[in-house]
């Protein structure tokens, strides 16, 4: 191969990249020789990208070493043509070069001749040129991460030109202050969407939101180095389980502010794990009330060596509270207090977790599928306002996304939907489902998983059924809320928990339409149809029971006399 110039026709020999690894046309990389500096260039639309150094003998300065052991380089010059010709000493003068789309030169076999990677505006190492914009630090990067932006995941804007490649969105980002990541458009790889002026970045964890770009500035990267020389702040442990938190602090480069605490610290608040603090458990472990030396209460979970869940599950919580804002306080329908809830408290309870609901679904800055709620992921503050927590099996999805699929099926039984139950399909209908079934034990005051009735069957789901057909609804209710129901709206609720818990998940109603017919008495509901998943909850139960790869969360409900705050 020849790269050079040809003096009779006036035209350069040289060797020109594909616009990405899947569309074989003319990319924005070509490698050339340069006759009067003696130098290979790489350049990009154009412009000078990276520079081999003056050829020294037979050897070019920014060449990697393995190469420079390879080849050896000579210049042939006359009133032709000058060019540069270049000889595997191994393969006896065969060889071939491959500039890829990215700019790299390699060998048809993937060696790397010249790697470019750190060719990315600010730097000058092996050969790179520099093309540092005004308003960017020299140390500032851009790295592969999956998350979202405080102000929103959607795009500033986008670039639908086919001919543009990631290199191209990069360099466009680069020089556009403001701009806080990028990635390409079209699933070949072309065309580019940016995000500018975004806020802070939160990591994913759940697999499931695609990576960006995104730019780190030289101060966060200084932050994180400090965070990681912090030895005070790395150590987060206990008898039952051992984890460093380097992959806590890991969440700092992803732009989580995750405030970390000392193991001693956790001990000294919650008095050594003791029984007296113990608040709950559930499918993660213990729950304690821990109190620290300045009055802040909080409340510390605590993995158990039983549990199925682990750091994925810890971590995905982690982000999404700090992200949403939802506070441990009590928890709900505690056994010893169902006397304090009366009916007007109980009706305000259920529309609550509703409008929460459907900010999860619909209005907050990420779309969070719940997969887990229950009566015990349902906090009260102290004027009995209702909170979701427990975030651990939380997925979000895109605003365009409406359903997904997994083999790891999380939950509680008596909760899930049956698509989710027996396929592993969770969209915002499988909360919906779970608001159902919680509406009913609230309405009822006992457990789904532990129900009985002297006339009907044993869960609470087929029970409300049968007793909804016999017109015998008040038979479902509390006692204890004789002498504060008011009837059309205990009957209006046993209707939408019903329409809930419908099998058909495009039946079921979404949590707009679920707070619009809780709200208005005038509105006609449809008739509910007969749960048959719910009736048959046993034969699936044991269906789910014989699979491998499940996590279940308990619903053990526990007595606490903590003070909501």
């Amino acid at each position: 191969m020849k790269l050079g110039v040809n003096h009779k026709n006036g035209r350069p020999w040289s060797l020109t990249s594909w616009l990405n690894k899947v569309v074989p046309v003319p990319g924005q990389f070509s490698l050339e020789w340069d006759p009067k500096g003696r130098q290979l260039i790489i350049r990009r639309q154009g412009v000078e990208f990276w520079t081999s150094g003056v050829l020294k003998g037979d050897k070019f300065e920014f060449i990697s070493d393995e190469s420079k052991r390879m080849y050896n380089f000579t210049i042939v010059s006359n009133e032709d043509e000058e060019h540069l010709v270049y000889n595997d000493i191994n393969q006896g003068g065969q060889s071939a070069w491959f500039l890829s789309f990215e700019g790299k030169l390699l060998t048809f076999d993937g060696s790397y001749i010249v790697e470019t990677e750190n060719c990315n505006g600010h730097s000058t190492d092996g050969g790179c040129k520099r093309w540092l914009p005004s308003c960017r630090s020299r140390d500032d990067m851009f790295d592969k991460r999956s998350g979202y932006f405080i102000q929103g995941p959607e795009p500033s804007f986008l670039d639908n030109n086919t001919k543009l490649t990631m290199n191209d969105c990069r360099v466009t980002c680069w020089n556009l202050c403001g701009c806080d990541a990028y990635t390409f458009l079209y699933d070949n790889q072309t065309g580019c969407k940016f995000w500018v002026k975004k806020g802070e970045f939160f990591q994913d964890l759940s697999g499931i939101i695609p990576a960006l770009y995104v730019l780190i500035p030289k101060s966060s990267q200084n932050v994180e180095k400090d965070a990681k020389s912090d030895d005070g702040m790395l150590e987060l442990m206990n008898s039952d389980t051992f984890t460093t938190v380097n992959e806590l602090q890991n969440d700092r480069k992803q732009g989580n502010d995750l405030r970390i605490f000392s193991y001693k610290c956790i001990m000294s608040a919650t008095n050594n794990f003791s029984l007296e603090n113990k608040l709950g458990e559930g499918g993660f472990g213990l729950v304690y009330k821990g109190i620290f030396s300045k009055g802040q209460e909080l409340a510390i979970k605590r993995l158990s060596r039983n549990s199925g869940q682990g750091m994925l599950e810890f971590k995905n919580e982690l982000i999404l509270i700090s992200e949403l804002q939802h506070m441990n306080l009590v928890q709900l329908l505690d056994s010893t207090k169902s006397k304090m809830l009366d009916w007007p408290t109980r009706f305000s309870i259920i529309e609550g977790i509703a409008q929460g609901l459907l900010y999860l679904h619909k209005y907050s800055r990420l779309r969070v599928i719940h997969r887990d709620l229950k009566a015990s992921n349902i906090l009260l503050d102290e004027n009995m306002n209702p909170k979701i927590s427990d975030f651990g099996m939380a997925r979000i999805f895109q605003q365009n996304e409406l359903e997904a699929n997994t083999r790891r099926i999380v939950g509680t039984y008596g909760y899930m939907s049956p698509e989710y139950a027996m396929e592993g399909i969770f969209s915002i209908k499988s909360d919906v489902y779970s608001f159902g079934v919680l509406l009913l034990e609230i309405v009822s005051g006992r457990k789904s998983n532990n129900f009985y009735h002297t006339k009907h069957m044993d869960n609470l789901v087929g029970c409300a059924w049968e007793l909804w057909k016999e017109d015998a609804m008040l038979d479902l209710m509390d006692p204890t809320l004789s002498d504060s129901f008011i009837k059309d709206q205990m009957f209006r609720c046993i209707h939408v928990g019903l329409l809930c818990v419908g099998d058909s998940a495009i039946d079921r109603p979404t949590m707009s339409d679920v707070i619009a017919m809780l709200a208005n008495d005038s509105l006609t509901l449809p008739s509910p149809e007969k749960p048959i998943f719910s009736i048959a909850r046993k034969a699936i139960e044991a269906h789910i029971c014989e699979k491998e790869s499940e996590n279940y969360s308990t619903n053990g409900l526990s007595i606490s006399n903590m003070v909501a705050r």
